[in-house]
């Protein structure tokens, strides 16, 4: 029996000007084909003995978490199924981050939680960050790709094309944006980079364009405690505006569970268990909108700190959804408008001065599908689960998640939100 959950998600960035006449350093032919690869290949490196590894404790992780929520705060105003990554946000916006100078640079620093880390530690940081979690469980996939494709008018600063080289492994290419033939390449480059789960980022550019940057994250994992085919039944699920049947899996094993004054939570391991999801289901007279008021980094550090093996029966939904916002009203309210008004300073990009350049749009895409595939080895598990479900000793828990949750993709090692989100309805 085999579980897959697979997300792919895409941040593009996209900068305009009033006016730019440089050379390119690089054109692309908008007719061919994008150097992506249809099957999936990580251009990161694995760390190596001699490299430091990212712990809990680093600060890169602790500013990342601290950011996740806050774009997520932001995101929930809006009505409907979330999910995102803050992981892909962040390092995005940190490939940005190496072009702004002045206000821009100071308000991305605030909202980013970069204060007190220099340039080079930030993306030495995240090139760690990238290649650990790139490499961190031989049973799931997760692929993070960057690119960047500039307007054929756009020179880049040598600094910028080295640290986009050198700490992202971005790709660099020039296209004519005037040519719809540009939107197809940097399109294709995205779906085959998520493994065709998102075929589309990008629907028009503009002469105005200056540059498009991508950062894509595909992911797919197996369960380590495998869910059953044949238990899998539709069950009323009573989401947040509607009540409707939904295809339940169900198993019953040992699992990290918790009950915490009425709220339940529980961990659901890939692979070797190095990456984890993690479900979090209101207590009686508490919704959806109460933990996710309450939810922040650090309290999600907390309960998951309380988690405890213990056998049980865990129900929860089949699901596929795809999300997708604009982050531009969002990341202009937790402090970083200048870098979307006509003020704005990414002059580190360019390699001769540019006047009006700002970011004109931040898009965000995703995608999750948590879905069972059978083998023969799903009636040896039924076998387990009715025995053991009337052996147990002590009382079993139950967490039934028939109702709006709160959840969470982190990597142990790190304690990296990966991904999050809420499903209120399905």
């Amino acid at each position: 029996m085999k579980k897959i959950l697979s997300t792919a998600l895409i941040l593009s960035v996209v900068l305009s000007t009033l006016g730019c006449k440089n050379d390119a350093v690089k054109s692309t032919d908008p007719s061919a084909k994008p150097s992506a690869q249809s099957t999936i290949q990580s251009t990161l490196e694995p760390l190596t003995d001699k490299d430091k590894k990212i712990t809990s404790d680093d600060k890169v992780v602790q500013s990342n978490n601290k950011f996740a929520f806050k774009i997520y705060s932001e995101l929930l105003k809006k009505e409907g199924n979330i999910f995102i990554s803050p992981t892909s946000i962040l390092f995005c916006l940190s490939m940005i981050y190496n072009a702004a100078d002045g206000k821009t640079k100071e308000e991305m620093e605030k909202v980013l939680e970069f204060t007190g880390s220099s340039l080079d530690e930030i993306n030495k940081a995240n090139n760690t960050l990238m290649r650990q979690l790139s490499n961190v469980d031989a049973g799931v996939k997760l692929n993070i790709a960057n690119s960047l494709w500039g307007n054929k008018s756009l020179e880049f600063s040598s600094d910028f094309k080295k640290n986009m080289s050198d700490s992202y492994k971005a790709e660099i290419s020039s296209l004519d944006f005037s040519s719809k033939k540009s939107v197809d390449v940097i399109n294709e480059w995205v779906k085959n980079s998520t493994n065709s789960k998102i075929s589309k980022i990008i629907d028009s550019l503009s002469e105005q364009d200056l540059l498009v940057l991508i950062n894509a994250i595909y992911f797919k994992g197996t369960w380590t405690n495998k869910f059953e085919k044949e238990l899998t039944k539709d069950i009323s699920f009573k989401g947040a505006t509607k009540t409707k049947d939904v295809p339940m899996m169900s198993n019953f094993d040992d699992y990290k569970y918790v009950n915490d004054a009425g709220l339940q939570g529980i961990e659901l391991p890939y692979g070797k268990e190095n990456i984890s999801m993690f479900i979090f289901l209101p207590g009686a007279g508490q919704g959806i909108a109460d933990l996710n008021k309450n939810m922040t980094s650090e309290k999600l550090t907390e309960l998951i700190g309380k988690l405890k093996k213990k056998k049980g029966k865990i129900t929860m939904p089949k699901f596929k959804l795809e999300y997708e916002a604009s982050l531009n009203d969002a990341l202009s309210t937790i402090g970083m408008s200048d870098a979307f008004s006509d003020s704005a300073n990414l002059s580190k990009l360019f390699a001769k001065p540019v006047t009006n350049s700002k970011i004109s749009q931040v898009k965000h895409k995703t995608f999750i599908d948590v879905n069972e595939e059978g083998t023969e080895a799903a009636a040896v598990t039924a076998g387990t689960v009715t025995a053991t479900s009337i052996m147990i000793p002590e009382d079993p828990f139950e967490m039934n998640v028939d109702s709006p949750f709160f959840y969470v993709i982190r990597d142990k090692s790190t304690q990296s939100i990966l991904f999050m989100g809420s499903i209120f309805d399905l």
